[in-house]
């Protein structure tokens, strides 16, 4: 890591003279940023993906003080951005001299595919494409698809947990596993499903306050996306009604959401899709969310 810090600052002062802002991302280039525009009298952008501590399993003194330096770069950076409204509480206080939200929205968002006939579908097919971790709450995904034979899980990715979810999926006809995967299989997955599941633990710090482009991919795509409550991004599906929340670790609400869902008439489905088509284009458009980007930057 010290490493990596010495070649950004080396980088930088380098190339001093292509450049008139540092957008740096989280901590990990966010030091040395901040040093080389004090050094060159350049602007510092910060961008925070995840908060350094709460997304890291850092010993007590370590975390405190990467919670400290980061906050420090908070308020002496130009302009702080944040990927959703509700990390503001992690700022615990600090007053940043701008900022700005810049949602994590796609480039490209997918388009809404035709609605496919059911033919020999099964009744419900549900997605996960992400980190292979059971603190997702794949353990309880894979126990409630497992005992509905008339459903299937189409799960890909890869993460700690991998071999676990492999081993699971090995055992279960209606579990396909696809590993890891483009970001375009992804999307084919998705577009595939109907439904996308995104269960994170909220007892780790940072998944109370997630805002994963898989919420935004599933409205462009006309799918409902299931979230665990308490995890930030359950507010954003309970205001633009684009989901369903249910409690984290509980594989019976887990079961009546997705029951429900699978239950919808093609009419039901047909208004989901306008009613989320309308969501990403009037509050997740893509034109707008780089335009608040381009402002902080400039």
């Amino acid at each position: 890591m010290i490493k990596w810090q010495c070649a950004i600052i080396w980088w930088l002062l380098k190339h001093r003279n292509l450049y008139r802002c540092i957008l740096a991302a989280d901590l990990d280039t966010g030091l040395a940023g901040l040093l080389a525009a004090k050094l060159l009298g350049k602007r510092l952008v910060y961008d925070i993906y995840d908060f350094y501590a709460d997304s890291r399993l850092l010993p007590g003194l370590i975390g405190r003080a990467a919670q400290t330096m980061e906050l420090s770069l908070v308020s002496r950076a130009d302009a702080t951005i944040l990927a959703a409204e509700s990390r503001i509480a992690q700022l615990n206080g600090v007053k940043p001299r701008r900022l700005a939200t810049v949602y994590n929205i796609p480039h490209v968002l997918p388009t809404v595919p035709a609605p496919p006939g059911r033919g020999q579908r099964p009744e419900l097919t549900v997605a996960y494409v992400g980190v292979l971790s059971m603190i997702r709450g794949l353990s309880e995904l894979i126990s409630v698809v497992s005992e509905q034979h008339d459903w299937r899980l189409e799960i890909g990715g890869f993460g700690p947990d991998e071999g676990v979810i492999r081993k699971c999926a090995d055992g279960t006809p209606n579990i396909r596993f696809h590993g890891r995967v483009c970001h375009e299989k992804a999307m084919k997955i998705y577009s595939d499903a109907d439904v996308i599941v995104a269960t994170y633990d909220p007892e780790i710090p940072n998944h109370r306050y997630s805002s994963p482009n898989k919420l935004f991919e599933a409205a462009a795509l006309g799918k409902p996306l299931v979230v665990a409550r308490g995890t930030g991004v359950d507010e954003l599906v309970t205001k633009y009604q684009l989901g369903a929340v249910v409690d984290y670790g509980s594989t019976e609400g887990l079961a009546v959401a997705l029951g429900l869902i699978a239950k919808w008439s093609p009419g039901e489905r047909e208004a989901f899709v306008e009613h989320a088509r309308t969501i990403v284009r009037d509050h997740f458009n893509f034109e707008a969310n780089w335009s608040r980007l381009v402002d902080v930057i400039a």
